[in-house]
């Protein structure tokens, strides 16, 4: 897998299930966090970087933006490009996690979410 496709698609699908797509395989990302963005009470962070000059990490982070804004799932942009502080936090939790360090990558506070 290249390191691009860590999210190959997402699909909104129903009320509370957002599907991320990693190649070939369906991972749903977003089902357990429902009860949480339900009451308000979680914010998924989204970390994208700005400065991008890569056109499909540039798309891939304004549709993940785009699909949790139809799903009206609470998030916050993390931008990894003005913020020394959220780029470590990102770098060393894809470390931690055996991930690709490219955004947009999400969080719900400290898990690793896709």
């Amino acid at each position: 897998m290249d390191k691009l496709s860590i999210f190959y698609s997402i699909k909104y699908i129903g009320k509370n299930n957002v599907i991320a797509t990693y190649g070939d395989n369906d991972k749903v990302v977003f089902v357990h966090l429902a009860e949480h963005w339900k009451y308000g009470v979680m914010v998924v962070d989204v970390y994208i970087s700005s400065t991008s000059g890569n056109t499909k990490v540039k798309s891939r982070q304004q549709y993940i933006i785009n699909i949790l804004s139809a799903a009206k799932i609470p998030f916050e942009v993390k931008d990894i490009s003005s913020s020394e502080t959220d780029k470590q936090f990102m770098f060393k939790a894809l470390e931690e996690n055996g991930k690709t360090v490219i955004a947009p990558q999400l969080f719900l506070g400290s898990e690793y979410l896709g």
